[in-house]
């Protein structure tokens, strides 16, 4: 009789004492939710000696029984009530930030060998949310002879495995140095498995090696794929601005001189800063050949004197004949326009000159009229004099003429 009523005071002793520990923790914790009120905190913390099952209240309570749980992990002098605790923060997956620490630092301080399996199982469960430990969880699945660490070790590489999973299904959520930390971590994870492996292969299995290396490679893969789409991104952006920087002095061209000359008659610059495709394009777009030659149109057609060219003078019942036709054409028919290459033959005075200053007039295009006698060093050079020694390029205006 007087040992039962002793075991009666005792515990309830104990329980004064954890209600006077809560009370007075409690000043110090956050307000707690509308449906956790103070008397349901405090009777699920007063049965926590029960076992795990007694940390259902508290768990109800999610975000707002952490501070509760990490006191009961942190102070409880009983291991099945320090592991019961650390069952219950591995549950509650909306405050990792706050419970991973705790858990790590008890699988790595707490001396019972249940307890630090029971963290190191609830760092699994929270999966990805855990991945701060994976350095910890490494360290521990390191090989140790100890037989109490041994339990502890297996379930480090297992939790490991977990973890790594988990994050395959965060990756995109990743940074890239968050990626980069994780994928250093888990390079060393493997090694470390690796050699535990083969010392201790009963506890560090090649199933546990297996785990995080699939992982492994497919985070390396996504970081690959990441750079690569990184690179293409930043590379379709050098050259939109590539070209931006062009379509901007080609608009500016005819109106400064000095960007003609430097930019797109001066074939180093134009090759240099124009990466080879500029040339290409100036030469093979007609928009762009044409845009070459627009600031010079008055220079190019001033031997036609078109200002002064009457449509009056020109005679248009004029008629040709066709190499290689045996019926005359009137002019107008056979050359309706300036295209390709042609040569009109005939005699001083029959009105050569005029027709082709007709055609010039009446086109639209950037033409050049020159007459014979300019043409005493060459065409080529020619048509370089009329364009102001911008042209200084010879083979780039032939390319654009041909």
């Amino acid at each position: 009789m007087m040992l039962k009523r002793l075991e009666t005071f005792y515990s309830c002793l104990l329980q004064a004492i954890w209600l006077s520990i809560f009370l007075t923790l409690k000043l110090s914790l956050p307000a707690w939710a509308a449906d956790c009120t103070d008397q349901k905190v405090i009777t699920a913390y007063l049965e926590v000696g029960k076992g795990s099952e007694s940390f259902k209240d508290l768990l109800a309570c999610d975000n707002d029984a952490i501070p509760t749980i990490t006191i009961i992990l942190e102070t409880s002098d009983d291991p099945l009530i320090r592991g019961s605790a650390a069952d219950a923060l591995g549950e509650i997956r909306t405050a990792a930030d706050i419970s991973v620490p705790v858990l790590t630092k008890a699988f790595q301080t707490d001396a019972h060998p249940a307890v630090k399996f029971r963290a190191i199982s609830a760092l699994a469960k929270l999966g990805a949310d855990a991945v701060s430990a994976i350095p910890a969880l490494t360290a521990a699945a390191q090989a140790d002879v100890s037989v109490n660490n041994a339990v502890a070790q297996k379930r480090a590489a297992y939790a490991l495995g977990k973890i790594s999973f988990a994050l395959q299904g965060k990756m995109e959520e990743l940074t890239q140095s968050e990626l980069d930390e994780i994928i250093q971590n888990l390079d060393l994870a493997v090694e470390v498995l690796t050699t535990s492996n083969s010392q201790v292969p009963e506890i560090v299995t090649v199933q546990h090696i297996d785990d995080v290396q699939v992982s492994l490679k497919a985070l390396t893969q996504y970081r690959q794929s990441l750079v690569l789409s990184q690179l293409r991104e930043r590379f379709s952006w050098t050259w939109l601005s590539h070209i931006l920087l062009w379509l901007v002095l080609i608009s500016a061209y005819p109106k400064y001189p000095s960007i003609q000359a430097i930019f797109f008659w001066n074939p180093w610059v134009r090759r240099l800063l124009g990466v080879g495709y500029v040339g290409i394009a100036l030469t093979w777009i007609p928009f762009l050949r044409t845009k070459l030659f627009a600031p010079f149109k008055d220079s190019l057609l001033a031997d036609a004197d078109l200002e002064n060219f009457s449509e009056q003078n020109y005679f248009s019942d004029m008629v040709v004949n066709v190499e290689g036709s045996r019926n005359n054409q009137p002019i107008l028919t056979a050359i309706s326009a300036i295209k390709g290459q042609l040569v009109l033959e005939g005699e001083s005075g029959l009105g050569k000159s005029m027709f082709l200053r007709h055609l010039a007039k009446s086109s639209n295009r950037i033409l050049v009229f020159i007459p014979a006698k300019r043409c005493n060093k060459g065409v080529m050079e020619a048509i370089q004099a009329k364009l102001h020694g911008a042209a200084k390029d010879a083979d780039f205006l032939r390319s654009l003429i041909y």
